[in-house]
């Protein structure tokens, strides 16, 4: 049998747990973007603002973040309908400005009653009654693709304001998040309680897939734009930056820069399904326990005693997840998520999909322990 204390002072030796940093600032804002299914809900409810993919998340998952304190947006399209929503369907030509070729997707008539009765009834409406209380909106100033001239823009953007408006007549909580829509603020930015923007000093090339720096040029032009439309509207400034998931210390380097400028950071992952860094790096505290229920069987109490027992008297609020290898690996990005892999099962030569997976988690920065049988 193992000795117990020895174990536990093994396991924290070895920084198996990491607790939360204080945080940077006590008014300081922040916000997290994940719209990967089966949301880290512990992790989130930590944030002020959190976005999401809505069709990836479950109400009571909403309900969860927003009992931490967190208000949740989930993402709208609102200028283009992708064939991938479930209701493309029900979606009229009529309300249709033409095809945006580089996004299989249809670009739509902001201006058209019909498209706006459809997206407070079949879009918003649901959103609302699911308990988001916020929309993170897309697509803004799609239509600049066919509406050519200045004077078919204005229309098309103040039909997009009235449309807000009534929004919020019909629900006077509801907070927007603007994604750009740099164009159209003068028509828009009353309604807005922030706007974001993506790759300020950190971005992906889905061409080449790989991650860069911004140009200076680049640089430049967006502070520009996002300095103009915070000294004149007052709104929040959000930055999407992109840095791979084992440089954790780039990506606080990233923020504390978006920071400097006066701007609320997220840097994470182009797939955003990865929990990255805000203003504050909230550090995971929960465990990923994998076991094989061929060999153990499904008794997780016998399971826990058996390989995890250390772990579980060391952390006992909750923080050891069991998961069955069996299912098959675990398909989440488990960086930033869980601060530490502990696996019952040796990892023989010939298992090399296992032998795969637990490198990769390594490389992403997540400490893989084998459990001592108890």
């Amino acid at each position: 049998m193992i000795n117990l204390k020895k174990a536990l002072l093994r396991l924290l030796t070895i920084g198996l747990f990491i607790s939360l940093p204080a945080l940077v600032s006590a008014t300081e804002k922040n916000i997290a973007v994940y719209y990967a299914p089966n949301p880290p809900v512990d992790l989130l409810a930590k944030f002020d603002r959190v976005i999401v993919e809505a069709d990836n998340v479950k109400a009571e998952e909403v309900a969860q973040i927003r009992k931490g304190g967190a208000d949740v947006f989930a993402y709208v399209s609102i200028g283009e309908v992708s064939p991938t929503r479930q209701w493309y369907s029900k979606v009229k030509k009529t309300w249709v400005l033409g095809k945006n070729i580089a996004w299989d997707s249809d670009v739509m008539d902001l201006t058209n009653p019909e498209w706006q009765q459809f997206l407070m009834a079949e879009v918003i409406t649901p959103l609302w009654n699911k308990g988001y209380h916020g929309l993170f909106l897309d697509t803004l100033d799609s239509f600049k693709l066919f509406a050519l001239t200045s004077q078919k823009q204005k229309v098309q953007a103040t039909a997009l304001h009235e449309f807000l408006v009534n929004v919020k007549k019909q629900y006077p909580e509801m907070k927007f998040i603007a994604n750009r829509g740099f164009d159209i603020m003068p028509e828009i930015a009353d309604q807005l309680d922030a706007v974001m923007a993506e790759s300020l000093y950190a971005s992906w090339d889905n061409g080449h897939k790989e991650y860069k720096t911004t140009s200076e040029k680049d640089q430049k032009w967006l502070l520009a734009q996002l300095n103009n439309i915070k000294e004149t509207y007052g709104l929040d400034i959000i930055i999407i930056d992109y840095v791979p998931p084992h440089e954790r210390a780039k990506a606080n380097k990233i923020a504390k820069m978006i920071r400097d400028n006066g701007f609320i950071p997220w840097v994470s992952t182009p797939e955003l399904n990865y929990m990255g860094v805000s203003s504050v790096d909230v550090k995971p505290t929960k465990v990923l326990a994998l076991f094989d229920s061929k060999v153990d069987g499904h008794d997780k109490t016998a399971i826990i005693n058996k390989y995890f027992k250390p772990i579980k008297l060391l952390n006992p609020e909750g923080t050891l997840e069991l998961y069955d290898i069996q299912l098959g690996l675990p398909t989440q990005v488990v960086a930033g998520q869980y601060a530490a892999i502990v696996t019952s099962k040796k990892v023989e030569p010939q298992e090399s999909n296992y032998r795969e997976w637990l490198s990769k988690q390594i490389k992403q920065g997540v400490p893989v322990r084998m459990a001592k049988v108890g």
